[in-house]
């Protein structure tokens, strides 16, 4: 597959047990600036890192449930998503890679090169 551009307006779709989840990818220099931000006297602040790089890639959804009734899109709720969805969204929109390249934080074994 050719190479893409990475562009803020791309929406995405993660399915994951009859939910859907929009997202889109992180370009790099964006993520280098969450990193740089989240940083104070070289401690990386992994938490608010990647509670900004979700903030950014999660769009929305359709089909995420508390208690089996469907919750409407709320970027407050996106830290309560399970842990193994937010390790996917996060690996898929190239989010992973602050994580890989600062040595700590959340890591996902899975890659993924399509960005879908």
């Amino acid at each position: 597959m050719p190479i893409q551009i990475v562009k803020d307006t791309e929406r995405l779709t993660y399915k994951n047990g009859g939910s859907t989840i929009y997202y889109r990818r992180i370009p790099s220099v964006k993520r280098s600036f969450i990193i740089k931000k989240n940083t104070k006297r070289g401690f990386p602040d992994w938490p608010a890192i990647t509670k900004e790089i979700m903030d950014y890639i999660v769009l929305g959804w359709d089909t995420v449930q508390d208690g089996g009734k469907d919750l409407p899109y709320d970027p407050e709720l996106i830290p309560y998503l399970p842990e193994d969805v937010n390790l996917d969204l996060l690996d898929l929109s190239g989010g992973a890679l602050a994580f890989e390249q600062g040595g700590a934080g959340p890591k996902n074994s899975k890659t993924s090169s399509s960005g879908s």
